[in-house]
């Protein structure tokens, strides 16, 4: 029996690209599977409000329990470092989360009660992003059109256009996530940096 004819022919005539491609949505359609289950789970709406009391009380305690933690020697010192403009903190654990706080979590699950239901899209943008980095890599342009494409194809969509729907999803994740940095920097600039 010949080996070769065992073997899947479009196997072997996948471009590393088309690999890449295929790596990155099965992952991304993984973690959505995942978040779609778990954003009925909590869409409940008078669950969600009793969720976002519970979350704001314990931002409000956290905050409260900070000082009396911070010589407590169970606590960890950590060190913060911001990936983008480099500048760290560093100083006791619970100074750090009771500094951030919580109030963005239940923010986030605000925003939700407030889109009616809408599935918030964040593992796609995550996975536009991540296509149009491997495109911008592999061939110098990020290639919207195609990864609208990808995306619509892999996770049940149909855009009339689909360059300019990816991108603006794309678009209100990088928002969502300026947001949460924003809150994240203004903490740390509240503390003095450290080399």
């Amino acid at each position: 029996m010949d080996k070769k004819n065992d073997l899947e022919p479009e196997l072997f005539a996948k471009t590393p690209l088309e690999m890449q491609i295929e790596i990155i949505v099965a992952k991304w359609k993984a973690i959505n599977k995942k978040f779609e289950q778990d954003f009925r789970w909590f869409t409940d709406p008078s669950q969600l409000k009793e969720d976002i009391k519970t979350i704001r009380r314990a931002d409000r305690l956290m905050k409260r329990l900070a000082p009396w933690l911070t010589t407590d020697e169970r606590v960890d010192t950590i060190i913060v470092q911001s990936d983008r403009d480099k500048r760290s903190w560093q100083g006791k654990a619970i100074d750090y989360f009771a500094g951030v706080g919580l109030e963005w979590v239940a923010d986030w699950l605000a925003e939700i009660t407030q889109k009616g239901g809408r599935l918030p899209e964040a593992m796609i943008a995550n996975c536009a992003e991540e296509l149009a980095a491997t495109f911008k890599e592999r061939t110098g342009k990020y290639r919207w059109r195609k990864v609208g494409e990808i995306i619509a194809k892999h996770f049940g969509k149909n855009p009339t256009d689909p360059r300019l729907w990816i991108y603006g999803i794309v678009k209100r994740n990088r928002r969502r996530k300026a947001r949460n940095l924003a809150r994240k920097q203004a903490f740390l600039g509240k503390k003095s940096p450290s080399s």
